[in-house]
């Protein structure tokens, strides 16, 4: 019993110690989220005459941007504009060297990331014209920035509703569009149905009924050449 006693005044002497070791607190320091890249070259919008030409078909291209802070590495998304496939590319630098198809219109970005981080710094989406050997006439971008997105809900007033576009062309041509639009998307993709023109217009009023899923793509001409969006689709309410 006085064993018993003995030990445990001697854990209640040490328990009661204060700790004077003096040790330095840890201070977590916060992860800070890379920040975004300023896109340099390609030009946005442009015909691109810069790469070296493999062969007839395939040209390297270097992608060039800022550097940023926070930023282990970059992933790079080059989307093909006539085929809608992309491909990401790391580079561990501010630029990067890939081999493209060339007289073919692309878009890129930059993800700048790290893997101290969960969140990524994305720059604007930048499109340019690879220039093809004995090409004088380049087909315009497909149209972008298309309004209603698609998914969206859309209220109509009076049965109408605008559609809305952005156009551009790296030469500089004038553009007019034709908006190809059903309930069935499978005319849309085929063009199974007369467009609507809408000239040199960016816009469009359409009537429509409610309560339906509509499909909807534009074509952008040049007068030679043309280019088609994806097809796109929303809800009428």
């Amino acid at each position: 019993m006085k064993r018993l006693f003995y030990f445990f005044c001697i854990w209640v002497f040490f328990s009661c110690q204060k700790d004077d070791s003096g040790g330095t607190p840890v201070v977590n320091t916060p992860v800070l989220a890379p920040t975004a890249a300023t896109l340099k070259s390609p030009g946005d919008k442009t015909l691109c005459l810069a790469g070296n030409p493999l062969n007839s078909t395939y040209t390297e291209l270097t992608l060039e941007w800022t550097a940023t802070q926070n930023t282990e590495y970059y992933d790079v998304v080059i989307t093909n504009l006539f085929t809608n496939s992309s491909q990401t590319k790391r580079s561990s630098q501010p630029n990067l060297t890939i081999i493209l198809e060339a007289g073919t219109p692309y878009s890129w970005m930059v993800q700048s990331k790290s893997n101290k981080s969960t969140e990524t710094g994305n720059s604007p989406i930048w499109k340019f014209y690879l220039a093809g050997n004995g090409k004088t006439n380049l087909a315009p971008f497909p149209a972008d920035n298309l309004i209603p997105a698609s998914g969206k809900s859309v209220a109509l007033i009076s049965d109408k509703t605008t559609l809305s576009w952005v156009g551009s062309d790296a030469d500089s041509n004038t553009l007019t569009y034709e908006v190809f639009i059903d309930t069935d998307s499978k005319k849309v993709l085929n063009h199974e149905i007369n467009p609507i023109q809408a000239q040199g217009n960016t816009s469009l009023s359409v009537t429509l009924k409610s309560g339906q899923i509509y499909y909807w793509q534009v074509k952008t001409s040049d007068g030679e050449l043309s280019s088609f969006t994806q097809v796109f689709s929303f809800r009428t309410i």
